[in-house]
């Protein structure tokens, strides 16, 4: 099984976040709708300077799970 980039996970992880957000707005209650603006504005900003946090956490998390020794 190949491995996934932090790059490619951190979009993977925003668009389960979207859907669940956006399904917890339709079914919970209405004020869940700023999470998914604060997703919106994280991704426009990751998009228009080029950094995203979640990139480089899961890339950091990745440097943690390969330094360990447990299978």
């Amino acid at each position: 099984m190949s491995r996934i980039s932090p790059t490619r996970f951190a979009v993977i992880a925003n668009g389960v976040l979207v859907l669940v957000v956006s399904l917890a707005t339709l079914l919970v209650d209405d004020t869940f709708a700023w999470g998914i603006v604060l997703m919106g504005g994280s991704l426009i900003f990751s998009g228009s300077t080029g950094f995203c946090g979640f990139a480089v956490i899961f890339a950091r998390l990745e440097r943690f799970r390969g330094k360990s020794k447990a299978p």
